[in-house]
Parts: C-alpha cells; sequence; structure tokens
C-alpha cells in the first residue's frame, strides 16, 4: 500500500489469508458477493445492531491477525 500497488498488496494480503484457511477471489462474481452477503444477513439474524456489541469479544490469534490483515487492506 505504501509503494501505491494495491493490485499486488492484495494478492499477498489474499495469499496470506489463503494460508490460515481464508480462500477469496481476487475478482469475485457478483453471485459470489451476494453469497457472502447472504451469509453475513444469516449470522446476524433477526437481532438489532444494537446487540452486536454484546457479542463475546474476538480473541482466537488466526482470527484477529485475518481481521488486521483486512483492516489494512480496506484502502486498497
Amino acid at each position: 500500500m505504501t509503494l501505491s500497488q494495491s493490485d499486488r498488496a492484495i494478492a499477498i494480503a489474499l495469499d496470506y489469508l489463503r494460508q490460515i484457511g481464508i480462500v477469496w477471489s481476487h475478482h469475485p462474481s457478483a453471485s459470489e458477493v451476494q453469497h457472502a452477503y447472504e451469509r453475513i444477513l444469516s449470522s446476524v439474524g433477526t437481532r438489532p445492531i444494537e446487540e452486536l456489541i454484546d457479542l463475546t469479544i474476538m480473541r482466537d490469534p488466526g482470527s484477529l491477525a485475518a481481521v488486521e490483515v483486512l483492516t489494512k487492506l480496506q484502502p486498497a
């Protein structure tokens, strides 16, 4: 990202995520995006957004690392 190489940053991040078992496409199709969106909605269910703060705090090191990578990748 620092070198303004967004495509490379995305490729590296996706490779890292693949190594920890999270497989995402570099260029997802509309149906892949829709499926992911539906999975998120299914996980949230009918809970109002305010209740999500009461969820258990994530402590799994792999999941935390994945969130960190995705956070850094967001501008790309």
